[in-house]
């Protein structure tokens, strides 16, 4: 796991990390989704690539909370955020459409 890549363990972990990194990418996932490991290595790739964006995966099995607090419904789903505040979304298996919003918000 690249170093701008971490695993939310906590509601409060979450957001700290969100008021420490001004650009954050989550990956709102679970063990149970298919889809989601078809993801994965792009999104292991992009946090490689992207040095200046944190990285974060949130089992929603584990992280309930974040997941209705974002009304997170299906997965894979990615929330991008700046400066604490959500500014975008990509769902499903869209590798290019999940790369170009990551590149925007690391612009």
């Amino acid at each position: 796991m690249p170093d701008t890549m971490v695993r939310v363990s906590s509601t409060d972990q979450f957001d700290d990390l969100l008021r420490q990194k001004p650009r954050l990418v989550a990956d709102f996932t679970s063990n149970y989704c298919k889809p989601c490991g078809f993801m994965t290595p792009k999104y292991t790739q992009l946090a490689r690539q992207y040095e200046n964006v944190m990285f974060v995966v949130v089992d929603v099995d584990k992280n309930r909370a974040l997941a209705e607090r974002y009304d997170v419904t299906g997965m894979p789903a990615f929330l991008m955020f700046r400066r604490a505040k959500k500014v975008d979304e990509c769902f499903g298996l869209d590798e290019k459409a999940l790369e170009g919003r990551v590149k925007k918000l690391a612009s």
